[in-house]
């Protein structure tokens, strides 16, 4: 029985049974969800053990520190660092991909000695940068101003919008690769700088407006959300869309024509053939593509309620191996000291004892009375540190006292006697135990800055709240979801629960209802901008029908191979939506341009130029599927698979839709755009 007893009687320190580990717990002035205030105490720590510097007590001895607060000052750490590799990374492939996209002859023929050779290969090597130096120079100015503005206007950068440098400048590139590539096509045709600049600025800057604003719509779209990464992006991301726009179309011409008085540039053939013969023949095939591909749209929409959604949280944090041992050590440390590991509680602040004491008799009856989902497995309060019916109590003591004083002690000798007064010392209680007789190393977690106990409750789950529908759950069991009324007690006053789990499942639910309220705006907005602009229902149909392949071909991947979506990767769907869109507006318009039988010619000279903008926007995003941090990778491929196959319906689909309506109901007629051939400008 002695064992028994003893075996129950916790240590003052959680520790292994051979006392080689040894776990201390030190808790903030604060939340973890403060970012400064984790950096703060996390930096605390680690420099007082080093002037502790526990290998000079024994070279075994060393201190490894873990939990929530090492947990987002390390993932901030990484975000941070992965953003400006992501950064350097994204936009150096950009750039080469520029150099080798724009390269001009270097011409060393025409030089004798080895002098003017040497100095015409490296003028020639220079020569290379100039379209990646007149696109990119406007490019960064425009971003310059982006981040100004939303200096402004939202503040700070979050976890999604810390990309938006590279993502940004991906997207603008767009802009001046179409832009620089239409004046180098109509300079090779014989233009002069005015004439080649116009065609540049006024017929593709046309598309260009089309497409910045109907991009820029589609993103200020997500500014209705309440969740505030999807908000604060969109405003980013659209104000950038413009002004890397307005960049394009007013310093990009500036810089053109300074580099043509320099002499620095020589127009080269960017695309494969020459595009000068119009090739009318038709478009092969065309017939199997449209039939195909609306099959293909059909029998996915079908399967579509079938997309799955991530709601384990681990997979969508760093990927940090350091952190995983010592996590393993604390859950055992937990195991052995208490017989059970509890996880992250939640905790509800009562505003008097009586109400706690209301508050705690509540959540039992939920948890004994919840039989179809149980989350809670315990509730604790500063209540249960000390006996309840203690007049009851202390009656029974007396009693025992009385019989160890009248009639045990007289007749018991040895070592069962020098127990029994061991047992009588423990008996001389005469007065009911109060708050302050707690001991400090166990009342600590209850007491507050100033000393005082506060009127607060620990609730703890029985599930794992790493998964998103366990957290939504246990917030729904303490009915404190911001859609729920609270806990009332007795008094008629009314709590709420709080917790990191609680937070993430109420914003798990948000940015699912903001995702799909976003999604159908950004869609509607589209639609109306491109009716808008292009003045017709068939037009209009045609920019948007690569999008519902491109989309139809990801889903269809997505459920195959099991790509869900989350918290983070939502948000690259309106990038999608409003790439894609870009993509069938510049085909569009070029064939408007050119007419019945130029599709070949589109396909040579727009087709390639959408065949770059993907390339180096999907650089901008595939930097992201390296990081370590799970929802930023997840964001990066989805970003880029989205962004190839809205390409491929655009240079397929949607050339061979416009073949087939070519041949059956004749071409479409440039007076059906806008003000004429040009368009709207």
């Amino acid at each position: 029985h002695e064992r028994r007893y003893e075996a129950r009687v916790p240590s003052q320190y959680r520790a292994t049974d051979d006392g080689s580990i040894l776990m201390l717990r030190t808790y903030p002035f604060g939340t973890s969800l403060n970012l400064e205030l984790a950096q703060s105490l996390y930096t605390t720590v680690e420099n007082l053990i080093a002037e502790m510097d526990p290998a000079s007590y024994h070279r075994s001895m060393f201190v490894e520190l873990g939990g929530e607060v090492r947990n987002r000052v390390e993932e901030y750490r990484v975000i941070t660092t992965d953003a400006l590799r992501n950064l350097v990374g994204g936009m150096t492939l950009q750039v080469l991909l520029l150099i080798l996209y724009f390269r001009q002859p270097l011409r060393l023929g025409r030089f004798r000695t080895i002098f003017g050779k040497t100095a015409g290969l490296v003028t020639g090597v220079l020569r290379q940068l100039i379209g990646a130096i007149l696109i990119a120079v406007p490019l960064v100015l425009s971003i310059i101003w982006t981040f100004g503005i939303a200096s402004l206007v939202v503040g700070g950068l979050n976890t999604i919008t810390v990309f938006l440098f590279v993502i940004l400048f991906g997207l603008g590139i767009d802009f001046g690769i179409h832009t620089y590539s239409r004046y180098l096509e109509t300079r090779l045709e014989g233009g002069d700088v005015l004439t080649s600049l116009e065609a540049a600025v006024i017929k593709t800057g046309g598309g260009i407006v089309t497409a910045a604003f109907t991009t820029a719509a589609a993103f200020y779209a997500l500014m209705v959300a309440d969740f505030k990464g999807f908000s604060d992006f969109g405003f980013i991301a659209g104000t950038g869309i413009l002004a890397s726009m307005v960049a394009m179309l007013l310093l990009l011409p500036a810089f053109v024509t300074l580099g043509e008085k320099l002499g620095v540039i020589h127009a080269v053939s960017v695309t494969v053939g020459d595009p000068k013969p119009l090739d009318t023949r038709p478009i092969r095939g065309y017939r199997p593509v449209v039939i195909g591909a609306l099959v293909l749209v059909g029998v996915v929409l079908l399967f579509v309620p079938q997309l799955s959604f991530e709601y384990n949280f681990r997979n969508l944090r760093s990927n940090l191996p350091g952190l995983q041992g010592v996590k393993a050590k604390i859950h055992d440390l937990k195991m052995d000291a208490e017989g059970e590991d509890l996880g992250s509680s939640a905790v509800v602040l009562a505003d008097n004892p009586e109400d706690l004491v209301a508050l705690v008799e509540v959540l039992d009856s939920i948890r004994v009375h919840d039989t179809d989902f149980p989350t809670i497995q315990k509730v604790e309060s500063i209540f249960d540190k000390f006996p309840q019916d203690q007049e009851e109590k202390l009656g029974i003591i007396r009693e025992i006292r009385t019989t160890v004083d009248e009639e045990a002690l007289d007749v018991v000798t040895g070592e069962d006697r020098e127990r029994l007064l061991r047992l009588r010392t423990a008996l001389d209680v005469d007065t009911p135990f109060t708050l302050d007789d707690v001991p400090l190393s166990t009342k600590r977690k209850f007491v507050g800055r100033d000393g005082t106990i506060g009127n607060f409750a620990f609730v703890y789950p029985s599930v794992l709240l790493r998964d998103g529908l366990n957290s939504i759950e246990f917030a729904s069991d303490l009915n404190s979801l911001s859609s729920m009324e609270g806990i009332t007690v007795p008094s008629g006053r009314t709590y709420f629960a709080s917790s990191g789990s609680i937070v993430a499942a109420d914003m798990l639910l948000l940015m699912q209802r903001d995702s799909k309220v976003a999604i159908t705006l950004t869609s509607v907005v589209i639609v109306i901008a491109l009716f808008i602009a292009f003045r017709s229902v068939t037009h209009t149909l045609l920019v948007v029908s690569p999008l519902v392949v491109g989309f139809a071909l990801l889903w269809a991947l997505q459920l195959l191979f099991g790509i869900k979506y989350n918290l983070f990767n939502m948000i690259m769907l309106p990038v999608i939506i409003g790439y894609g869109v870009d993509d069938g507006v510049h085909l569009l318009r070029r064939y408007l341009e050119e007419g019945a039988g130029s599709l070949r010619r589109v396909m040579k000279t727009t087709g390639w130029a959408v065949v770059m903008t993907t390339m180096t926007t999907s650089a901008a995003f595939g930097g992201l599927i390296f990081v370590r941090h799970g929802g930023l990778q997840s964001m990066g491929k989805l970003a880029v698979t989205g962004l190839f196959l809205v390409m491929l319906a655009a240079l397929v689909f949607l050339i061979a839709a416009l073949q087939w309506w070519e041949v059956r109901g004749g071409p479409l007629k440039p007076e059906h755009f806008g003000d004429g051939e040009n368009g709207p400008s």
